[in-house]
């Protein structure tokens, strides 16, 4: 008689085999009653032998890749897979703390959470010296990025409220590097969007699909560790980031994406009206940032717009080419 299992958890390796092993090492040690999978998909590591991990934990289903499918892709082929009444999607940068998974399965199961319609939830997420770590997403219109982007408005006092980490309540979206389904939710919606390659796909998700037929909920009595930034080299990522925004706020309609682009072509005359004071500064990071809108501008001109917006809508994921 087969078992039924509580929980798929998918984890996306990609040359992190330490962390991976680290990360399946807490959920081992802080979990002792439920019944469980693990699968780990390799996105095609070039540095190290995703083998070794099947080595040390032999139980796990390893699934790898001819290709460094991104985040999302990665993540489709571990929901379609999963055995467990819930999936968990957990970056391998992170590390379970104490009874997170037990609590936040029993909120799920709760009368509460099916009452409320809740499908998705997000935990406390913490730095490594236990500070908060932002994991939630609000309501995001274009004004709100130009405001909080803009080297001067951003630093402007901008009234609103401080969010209540020790609060448990309804969001518009949680964090990609844990995010609790009822697997019931995928038979109502298309999971990630394989036309992002890396970044702002969980927000995506969130926002297009799952608060259209589910509540979202940040679950307070739950908490990980997460490192962060432990998989993509740095300056590349950060591009990507800005594409896989951009790309975002393309899908969500002509209006939406031309109010990104005034924003953003706002952005850089900013910058570039403040650079001498940035250079004789140093501040590093906004010039980084003026470097990377020019690098970009080709994809949001050309690149961005030549495909539909529909899910899937694009021939590959788009990614940053330096």
């Amino acid at each position: 008689m087969q078992i039924e299992l509580d929980l798929s958890i998918v984890i996306i390796n990609y040359n992190t085999n330490e962390l991976t092993r680290d990360c399946i090492a807490s959920i081992k040690e802080n979990n002792h009653s439920l019944n469980y999978e693990i699968i780990v998909i390799d996105n095609s590591s070039q540095k190290e032998d995703p083998e070794d991990i099947k080595a040390a934990y032999p139980e796990i289903n390893l699934i790898t890749s001819d290709e460094n499918l991104g985040f999302g892709r990665a993540n489709n082929i571990g929901i379609k897979i999963s055995k467990g009444k819930y999936i968990l999607l957990l970056n391998s940068d992170t590390i379970i703390l104490d009874d997170c998974l037990s609590n936040c399965l029993e909120f799920m199961k709760s009368e509460h959470a099916k009452s409320n319609n809740i499908g998705l939830i997000g935990c406390k997420v913490l730095n490594e010296d236990r500070t908060h770590q932002p994991s939630i997403f609000r309501d995001h219109d274009p004004l709100t990025y130009f405001l909080t982007s803009n080297l001067v408005l951003s630093h402007l006092s901008i009234s609103r409220n401080a969010f209540d980490f020790e609060k448990t309540q309804i969001v518009s979206g949680v964090s990609g590097c844990f995010m609790m389904f009822d697997s019931s939710v995928f038979k109502h919606i298309k999971p990630f969007d394989p036309d992002f390659f890396m970044y702002a796909e969980e927000s995506e998700l969130c926002r297009n699909r799952v608060s259209k037929k589910f509540r979202i909920c940040y679950f307070s009595n739950a908490s990980i560790i997460h490192l962060g930034g432990q998989s993509s080299p740095t300056s590349k990522a950060r591009f990507q980031n800005m594409l896989s925004y951009a790309l975002y706020r393309y899908k969500l309609g002509t209006g939406d994406y031309f109010l990104y682009l005034i924003a953003t072509l706002l952005n850089v005359l900013t910058l570039l009206i403040f650079l001498p004071i940035l250079i004789l500064t140093k501040k590093k990071s906004r010039i980084y940032e003026l470097k990377g809108y020019f690098l970009i501008l080709p994809y949001l001109l050309l690149y961005i717009p030549k495909y539909s917006r529909k899910w899937g809508g694009r021939e590959s994921p788009l990614k940053f080419h330096k």
